[in-house]
Parts: structure tokens; sequence; C-alpha cells
């Protein structure tokens, strides 16, 4: 037994040491330049461009906006439980990949989500669809999440089903 521990005590300092390792951990920061905010402006715009879309309008923080419905009844607010069918991909893909979307209507705490969602999902009503049009400071900024690279502006089609709790 005495001779298992020491290396019982290795292997857990090695395991321990992989723990919460993440590659962009050094380029994380809440810091949102200049120029990151001029490249994520252009990658939008080309992607409107792309998709021949008129009509779309940009918040002072710097989300578009595309409403197809508008819905009805409430809007939610920044702390409500919603419903909500998605899809989410890349600014930049060409291909309409999606990198994530719902089941059926997937339950969200407003505020455990993307501020661009956040913002965007309080400018419908109960059974309301929009396109957002995330700039990555709004997204998951230099930080990048799982698949997600750093700067990375999103665009996300959304359906507000319900508010399940306002």
């Amino acid at each position: 037994m005495k001779k298992l521990f020491p290396i019982f005590l290795v292997a857990a300092g090695l395991l321990l040491s992989f723990c919460g390792k993440d590659p962009y951990a050094a380029l994380c920061n809440t810091e949102y330049s200049a120029g990151q905010d001029s490249t994520d402006r252009r990658a939008i715009r080309e992607f409107i461009a792309r998709k021949g879309m008129t009509g779309v309008k940009t918040t002072a923080s710097g989300l578009s906006y595309y409403i197809y419905e508008e819905g009805e009844g409430q809007a939610p607010r920044a702390s409500s439980v919603v419903r909500v069918d998605y899809r989410g991909s890349f600014i930049s893909d060409t291909t309409g990949k999606a990198f994530d979307s719902s089941g059926v209507h997937t339950s969200l705490s407003m505020n455990q989500v993307i501020k661009g969602w956040t913002e965007g999902l309080q400018l419908i009503k109960t059974g309301g669809k929009i396109r957002l049009m995330i700039p990555s400071h709004l997204a998951y900024g230099n930080c990048g999440s799982a698949g997600i690279p750093p700067n990375t502006p999103l665009v996300f089609d959304v359906r507000l089903v319900e508010i399940a709790r306002y």
C-alpha cells in the first residue's frame, strides 16, 4: 500500500493539472477593441449583402436584427424564462451549416444566454421570429466557447414560442 501512495499522488497531480485547460485562456479578456468592432461590423454587413437582406436595423450596442414576425402580446424581459426554437451559425459561413440548433421548444433563462440574445429577444413578442446578427462582444467575445473560436460574430434565427416565466 505504501508503494502505491506516491504513484497515486503523481497521478492525481497530473489529472488536476489538466483540469480547466482552455487553449484560448491566454487570449481571453473582456476588452473589445475598435479594430475588432470594425471587423465584426464588416462581417455582418457582408452577411447582409450576401443574403440580399433589406430592412435590417442595428442597435446602439452593435446588434443587427431583422424581424420576420413581431408576434403578439408581451415581449420578454431580461430576466424572463422563454421557450424558443433556434438555429445558429457563423456569420462567415457560406454553406448554411448550423453549429447549433434547438430541439423542440428549448427552455432558456434570458439572463443566462449571450448578451445578443438577451437584447434581441426583447424586440419581439410571443410567436415572433427574428434574425440576430451578433457581433463577437455580444456573443462569446475573445474567450470563445466550445466549438466557437474567439472574436466570432454569430447569426441566429429564433422563434419565440412562449414566455414561460415573465
